[in-house]
């Protein structure tokens, strides 16, 4: 379970993902920024995440092969869903994540560790 400033997602014993909140931002994953009043399972993350973390309006889920997914994307033409966060190396594969406000810390399988998002304080 992680929550944001006003949304919260789950993962249940079935590995489905489900999440509830505020949307006005996009930050539910669900490709557009309506307002939804009920819990809703978001399809398109699929049954194979290992960890999803929220901050802020923010969020992000490392998948089962080791990528990591952020939405809302303020970058992208797709600003409302998730997407694959870039990486240089195919062979770098994702266990666990952390989330700061604008910011992610990612762990690799064989111990390092990467950070993506806003840097204008170091």
């Amino acid at each position: 379970m992680s929550c944001g400033d006003d949304h919260t997602f789950v993962i249940d014993y079935k590995n489905d993902v489900y999440a509830w909140g505020n949307n006005q931002y996009g930050q539910l994953g669900l490709g557009h920024p309506r307002p939804v009043d009920c819990v809703v399972k978001i399809t398109s993350l699929g049954k194979n995440l290992k960890t999803i973390q929220s901050k802020g309006k923010h969020t992000y889920a490392v998948t089962g092969d080791g990528n990591i997914l952020k939405w809302p994307n303020e970058e992208s033409h797709c600003k409302y869903s998730p997407m694959m966060v870039g990486k240089n190396d195919p062979w770098v594969k994702f266990q666990n994540i952390s989330v700061g406000y604008n910011y992610a810390v990612g762990l690799t399988a064989n111990g390092m560790i990467f950070s993506y998002g806003k840097n204008d304080r170091g």
